[in-house]
């Protein structure tokens, strides 16, 4: 299906934004965007229906908080991959007002494509969602993800994890909700070789990849650059002290600097392997905090 449809012209006016450099170089990567495009349907893509055909018309549509330091690029990068990867002309719209019914207390961005069939088969074939069923509640029915190559499988797990990932810097692991994927994505990580493991936080399941493996990928998309992107490369890089070894005086102090200022135990962490290059746990933290 995917070779039957053009490459959207309007695709090409956005590239440079991600750093493309020709229409060519971006073609060269049509299966890995179109890997992070269900990734980021996944996530945090809705859809609307309209008319009947064999696969319901849908629109699909992005509706990001603007809050979020990452959203712009995610909304941008994710049409992008929309146009290249299908030709589906998704764009953006005009930004939604504050409103009580949704999930965020800001303004929101949003994107939508038109309706077409072919958003119906991405929910219904590639998804395997029948009906009414949503993303957020229903599992998938894409076991075929785990024989796909490499770099489809990369593009749906960045498109998952920019989606709902982030850095545990005090644990030194990126995280990203699973639920109810986890055994679709677990085993999509195992098939690439990467160490991870499954958490349940407050009634969701998390899995933890340890940033040095996620590197490898990596998780975060490299053109998007996000926060997320930055911070893992920063834990990347960071070394640990050898065990058993005391932290120095002036870290411990730095610590307690820090700890004035940053709120979370993490972003402790973050610094201190921004500043200092060092990675500490959270649970060092608390000892010299508390």
């Amino acid at each position: 299906m995917l070779g039957q449809r053009d490459t959207s012209k309007s695709a090409f006016s956005a590239m440079g934004e991600f750093g493309y450099r020709s229409r060519r170089e971006l073609l060269e990567e049509k299966t890995s965007l179109f890997g992070f495009l269900v990734g980021a349907t996944i996530g945090d893509a809705g859809k609307h229906r309209k008319g009947e055909s064999r696969f319901r018309s849908k629109a699909l549509s992005l509706v990001l908080s603007q809050n979020k330091p990452n959203s712009y690029r995610f909304g941008q990068f994710t049409t992008l991959c929309a146009q290249a990867s299908l030709g589906l002309d998704m764009h953006r719209i005009s930004d939604a007002p504050v409103s009580r019914s949704r999930y965020s207390d800001s303004e929101c961005f949003r994107w939508i494509s038109p309706a077409s069939p072919l958003v119906g088969w991405l929910f219904h074939v590639c998804l395997g969602l029948n009906g009414e069923e949503l993303t957020t509640y229903h599992p998938l029915r894409m076991d075929w993800l785990v024989g796909t190559p490499s770099t489809f499988k990369i593009g749906v797990l960045q498109g998952v994890s920019e989606s709902d990932g982030w850095v545990d810097a005090g644990n030194d692991t990126v995280c990203f909700v699973s639920s109810p994927n986890t055994p679709l994505f677990s085993s999509a990580l195992s098939s690439l070789g990467l160490k991870h493991r499954v958490d349940r936080h407050k009634s969701v399941d998390v899995i933890r990849v340890p940033t040095e493996e996620a590197v490898k990928l990596p998780i975060f998309n490299p053109r998007i650059r996000s926060i997320y992107f930055e911070q893992l490369e920063i834990m990347s890089s960071a070394k640990r002290l050898p065990e058993r070894t005391r932290l120095p005086g002036d870290v411990i102090q730095y610590i307690r600097e820090l700890a004035a200022s940053i709120q979370t135990l993490s972003g402790i962490c973050l610094e201190l392997a921004r500043t200092r290059g060092i990675k500490v746990t959270s649970q060092t933290v608390r000892k010299y905090i508390s």
